[in-house]
């Protein structure tokens, strides 16, 4: 089932990219955001019990907008460490957003990708530490656009993403599959 949606959001994505025509012009940005921890279901949410750490979540992004339509690279990533174990999810990805403008500056959006993920433990010894596999990731946000300086624009966006995952673990432990939400708010800039 994971093939077939991965499938579905590499079509989706080429299909956002030409859907923004060659008339348009394309502004380059980077992006970060931070947020809480993401919350964790499926089979990755035993691993991870309710006291939680409050390190949260955060995104680094590159990406190029032509009109409606951006294409980015992300690494993004949360803490999932609780109870004595150290664990966190880290991963690379690339995606696309369409934007949808309300007038004033604000606009909203929704975005789809797809992404390797690790996951790391601070002990090498767990045999989940290095486990990594494929996922898909989408969601939507509000952002406020806005030209602080003649140079460039600016946008200030809050975000929630759902990655879904299924990540191979060593021999002494099954495959692990499940979904981190994460909500999170940022800020991008022209440049």
């Amino acid at each position: 089932m994971l093939r077939v949606r991965f499938l579905f959001v590499a079509l989706l994505t080429l299909g956002l990219v030409g859907a923004a025509g060659p008339e348009a012009s394309a502004d380059t940005y980077v992006s970060l955001g931070v947020g809480a921890p993401a919350r964790v279901d499926g089979s990755l949410e035993s691993r991870v019990v309710d006291d939680r750490s409050e390190i949260g979540s955060a995104r680094l992004a590159l990406g190029t907008r032509v009109g409606p339509v951006a294409v980015e690279a992300r690494l993004f990533g949360s803490d999932l460490s609780a109870d004595g174990l150290n664990l966190a999810s880290a991963s690379a990805g690339l995606g696309a957003k369409y934007f949808v403008p309300l007038g004033g500056g604000f606009e909203i959006y929704g975005g789809a990708g797809i992404s390797r993920t690790w996951l790391v433990t601070e002990d090498s010894g767990d045999p989940m530490h290095g486990s990594s596999g494929v996922g898909i990731d989408y969601g939507g946000g509000l952002q406020f656009r806005f030209a602080p300086l003649p140079i460039g624009s600016a946008a200030i966006w809050l975000d929630f993403t759902r990655q879904e995952l299924d990540v191979s673990s060593s021999a002494d432990m099954p495959d692990i599959d499940g979904q981190l939400d994460m909500v999170m708010i940022g800020l991008s800039i022209g440049l």
